[in-house]
């Protein structure tokens, strides 16, 4: 059962902090391309023939939904260190 709850809680850690990735990946991506990218309004950016630009600028804000998952990756990450030091066996007499 702790076995199960620390991968539990890992996964809510990581699927909490995943937000951060977006503003990297859409930079990255319109540097890439030779375009430009911000949290203001769209901006075209076409590749292939499609404007990404909406994506890239969904992508950027995407961190914003951090204020709302912070709290709980602060939450997951307290339990899984509560779990680790709970879990440790005390030698006797102490």
């Amino acid at each position: 059962m702790r076995k199960l709850a620390h991968i539990l809680l890992s996964l809510l850690l990581i699927a909490c902090l995943l937000p951060i990735a977006g503003p990297f990946w859409a930079e990255a991506f319109a540097a890439r391309h030779g375009c430009t990218v911000h949290g203001g309004f769209a901006t075209s950016c076409i590749v292939n023939g499609v404007d990404r630009g909406p994506d890239l600028t969904k992508a950027f804000n995407a961190a914003w939904v951090l204020l709302l998952s912070l709290p709980v990756a602060i939450g997951a990450a307290l339990a899984l260190t509560w779990l680790a030091v709970s879990g440790r066996r005390r030698p006797p007499g102490h």
